[in-house]
């Protein structure tokens, strides 16, 4: 192992789709937008020259393979000749040599050739270089914290996991881990996807660009030159990343039990179980990163923290009632359209988002006042077809104080269920669903098999008892 067969490796785990019968290897580069030859040259031919002037000798070098590129439709690496001394060092690794790498290969017996930090810099630097995003728009919250966030697809969590460690190692550590997963996708509607499987978005690592910047690596300069431009655009000098271990896990919410937890699609070791936080996944892994101190009390209390109803979910009224016939305890319910004065919910609200209404104080259940507002002004928003997908544009309470001004609110009707299930909010032609809190119920649905691996239940009318 040297270094510049580190950072082939990494190029080609991250973008390689090797072809071995036509011995024909290309490494995609997601630049579809990002070094677009018509919308942006100059940078075009900055990604051009880092590839002849770059990779192509270091691949000729190390493997004797000849390399050109493509620009369009995205822009590839393409490698030709004899694969053979490429394949045989996959293959020592451990590396599936066919297919699209990232879907499929893992790390774990690469890792040990990585064995000084020059070596897992220079890796991780051919990800970077592949499905490193430095796209502008990637930052935490502002400005102010610009992002590198390394992109993958499919369902290879192992190869994140591997990935994350080696970063961890170099001391970039992860702002963040957004996992395929839809309790990570899907943080307020136990549906999103479901029918069209829309909730596999991918996964990133994200990580502080300055840290990066610092601690790891580029070798196109393209990459290293947007690097810099998106750092000056921050208003402080240099943010330092904590490592995971020190950094404050925070659940934000509660948070539905989505209905493909146990899709076949996941990975056997996590399909069927349920996740409050991406640290929560980590530990899963077994990752010595975790800071289980916080992620316990957490746990432990999980019933607080989730619902195995939706929380909020906005849709046309044919699929609301669809979805209400998909459940036995949703179909088993007497709906009774709710006589409310929606000016009182706004009082509650701007008192406290976080009350919760038409439940039991004592058990602290009910519906959150903030997501049924939401939910109303979503379901005017989408009538009035104004929203923008299914997000009330502007402020939602705004929204809802001018549909009670101009009358349109009376084609608005609630309707309470018999049971502490969700309530429906239905225009003409759109509706939402709430969900309630409940925890004294939710707990009886955990179910918990290891240290971090807790189920969710299906809810059950005796469960109401």
């Amino acid at each position: 192992m040297n270094n510049d067969k580190a950072y082939l490796l990494g190029l080609i785990i991250g973008g390689g789709i090797i072809n071995p019968t036509k011995s024909n290897l290309i490494i995609v580069l997601p630049y579809k937008r990002w070094g677009k030859v018509i919308s942006n040259p100059i940078r075009a031919g900055k990604i051009a020259s880092d590839i002849l002037l770059k990779v192509k000798p270091v691949f000729e070098n190390e493997y004797d393979i000849s390399v050109t590129f493509n620009p369009e439709p995205e822009w590839s690496i393409v490698c030709t000749g004899n694969l053979e001394k490429l394949t045989d060092d996959l293959h020592k690794f451990g590396i599936v040599n066919g297919g699209e790498l990232r879907k499929n290969a893992g790390i774990e017996n690469l890792i040990p050739y990585l064995c000084d930090e020059n070596l897992k810099r220079q890796f991780i630097a051919g990800l970077a270089d592949s499905i490193g995003s430095v796209v502008n728009s990637h930052r935490r919250f502002n400005d102010d914290y610009q992002i590198i966030s390394f992109e993958f697809s499919g369902d290879n969590f192992r190869l994140v996991f591997e990935i994350c460690q080696l970063l961890n190692e170099i001391k970039c550590f992860a702002d963040q881990i957004l996992w395929n997963h839809p309790n990570q996708h899907s943080g307020n509607d136990r549906y999103y996807g479901h029918y069209y499987g829309t909730w596999k978005k991918g996964f990133k690592i994200r990580v502080l660009l300055d840290q990066y910047t610092k601690k790891g690596s580029f070798v196109f300069n393209a990459k290293l030159e947007a690097a810099k431009e998106n750092i000056e655009k921050e208003k402080t000098e240099e943010h330092e990343a904590n490592s995971c271990l020190d950094r404050r896990i925070n659940v934000n919410g509660i948070k539905p039990v989505h209905i493909d937890e146990d899709n076949f699609w996941i990975p056997k070791n996590l399909r069927g179980y349920h996740f409050v936080h991406h640290k929560h996944l980590c530990a899963m892994f077994g990752c010595p990163y975790v800071p289980k101190n916080q992620l316990k009390p957490i746990l432990d209390n999980l019933e607080c923290y989730i619902t195995p109803f939706t929380v909020i979910t906005k849709a046309r009224v044919d699929q609301i009632n669809k979805i209400l016939e998909s459940e036995e305890v949703l179909k088993n319910r007497t709906y009774t359209k709710y006589e409310v004065k929606v000016e009182k919910l706004i009082e509650i609200y701007k008192r406290d988002p976080n009350t919760l209404i038409w439940g039991n104080s004592k058990d602290k259940s009910g519906y959150p006042v903030n997501k049924v507002l939401q939910a109303l002004a979503a379901v005017l928003s989408m009538e009035s077809r104004t929203s923008r997908g299914k997000r009330t544009s502007g402020n939602f309470i705004r929204s809802i104080e001018d549909a009670i001004s101009n009358d349109t609110i009376k084609h608005i009707n609630i309707y309470m269920p018999d049971k502490l299930t969700p309530i429906k909010i239905l225009g003409t032609n759109f509706g939402a669903l709430v969900g309630p809190e409940n925890p004294g119920v939710y707990k009886k649905l955990i179910e918990k098999d290891s240290e971090f691996g807790y189920k969710v239940r299906a809810i059950r009318e005796e469960d109401f008892e």
